[in-house]
């Protein structure tokens, strides 16, 4: 039904667009397995600031906002066909709560590690999980050290109120690494005390 209610849009846009994109359409259904199978010859790396912690809360640890537990939603949301097969996080709550969603999903454990030092971060990330999927859930400061050091380029700091950044970065047995800034959940989250 979704397909032919494509075609029929498709069609209003005149003869040759609609002939093309349906045989595109019907290529992609034939191929959604191959698309899905995974790449094992090269690493993903899923690179997120925790989402909104509570500012209602005093601490050095406080847990997510409302708006923050509907990001991590959003979070597990979109990354639930990626085939994440490790989710490494700080000791702080906001980091654990905003994959929670996900691992429970997975169903895979949350491991905490220090984030301090991000290159023997990379360094475990590219031994255990080669070929594979991950999740890292980090700070404002420690993201953008993570993604140079498992990438090897740098990228600039999270703004104070940049809790949507997604970063992916893929490394490859063979050739260059890259790295995609993405974003995700709502774009301008309201925490009001």
């Amino acid at each position: 039904m979704r397909r032919l209610a494509s075609l029929f849009v498709l069609a209003s846009l005149g003869a040759p667009i609609a002939r093309a994109n349906a045989a595109s359409l019907a290529s992609a259904s034939a191929d959604s397995a191959a698309i899905a199978a995974p790449d094992t010859t090269t690493t993903l790396v899923y690179v997120v600031r925790h989402a909104e912690k509570s500012t209602t809360v005093i601490g050095a640890d406080p847990p997510l906002s409302e708006s923050g537990a509907r990001r991590a939603r959003a979070l597990a949301h979109v990354l639930r066909d990626a085939n994440i097969r490790a989710i490494y996080v700080s000791k702080f709550t906001r980091t654990r709560q905003t994959a929670d969603s996900l691992a429970l999903r997975a169903g895979i454990p949350v491991v905490v590690v220090d984030q301090g030092d991000a290159t023997a971060l990379a360094q475990r990330i590219r031994g255990e999980q080669a070929g594979h999927a991950s999740l890292v859930v980090g700070h404002g400061d420690t993201v953008p050290a993570i993604v140079t050091a498992l990438s090897g380029r740098a990228v600039p700091p999270i703004g104070a109120g940049e809790w949507d950044v997604l970063y992916l970065v893929t490394l490859p047995a063979r050739g260059p690494r890259t790295v995609i800034r993405l974003h995700y959940g709502d774009e301008t989250p309201v925490d009001r005390p």
